[in-house]
């Protein structure tokens, strides 16, 4: 008798944790479902609740997404800063003093780099010990890797189709590529062509 009890009481356990668990994968499957359903598939004005790359960063109200937009406009100032971070390096820092004095007018192309045997835009490091060469690679790869990485970021920022944050991104971009082109301009530098076409 008390053992029929017994496997009556296992089996009704067995049965309501099954139901639990069903009932578990339905409401996460009925969430990814209405995730899907709330994900914007064209341009519009809506923000509240949406999050922006990351799942915590949403704004539910104008402070908030307007916060949001300062952060995504100074990330893409900040990604064409590196850009220009890498070429003033290469054009300023790491070429030799014996080609430094050679930037002049070009009436073709504006300010080049050049040489005095061949005329082309020179691009020569000044050479120097294994551990300066492997430091200033590593500094090279950081400087080509962040703007790529910080370029994808704002793609995939921009196609959240939220318009507020998508022209936080062209807008970042546009102001961070003017002030640095100017500067580099005035500076007398070539533009390094990025690796992706993005931004």
């Amino acid at each position: 008798m008390n053992m029929h009890m017994m496997t009556e009481a296992s089996s009704s356990t067995m049965d309501m944790a099954s139901s639990t668990s069903m009932a578990s994968s339905t409401a996460s499957s009925t969430s990814d479902s209405m995730d899907m359903d709330t994900m914007h598939r064209y341009f519009t004005t809506a923000y509240n609740g949406y999050p922006v790359l990351f799942k915590g960063l949403k704004a539910k109200n104008g402070g908030e997404v307007f916060g949001i937009f300062l952060l995504v406009f100074f990330v893409a100032v900040f990604t064409k800063f590196l850009e220009f971070a890498r070429s003033y390096m290469e054009q300023k820092v790491w070429v030799s003093p014996v080609d430094r004095h050679l930037y002049t007018d070009s009436e073709s192309d504006g300010k080049n780099l050049v040489t005095e045997s061949t005329g082309q835009i020179a691009r020569v490091s000044v050479s120097g010990s294994i551990p300066s060469m492997l430091v200033r690679n590593a500094i090279r790869l950081i400087l080509i890797f962040l703007p790529e990485m910080f370029g994808f970021a704002l793609m995939l920022v921009a196609m959240s189709f939220t318009l507020v944050y998508f022209f936080a991104v062209v807008s970042g971009l546009t102001v961070g590529k003017f002030i640095f082109e100017r500067l580099g301009s005035r500076l007398h530098m070539v533009p390094i062509p990025t690796l992706a076409h993005h931004g």
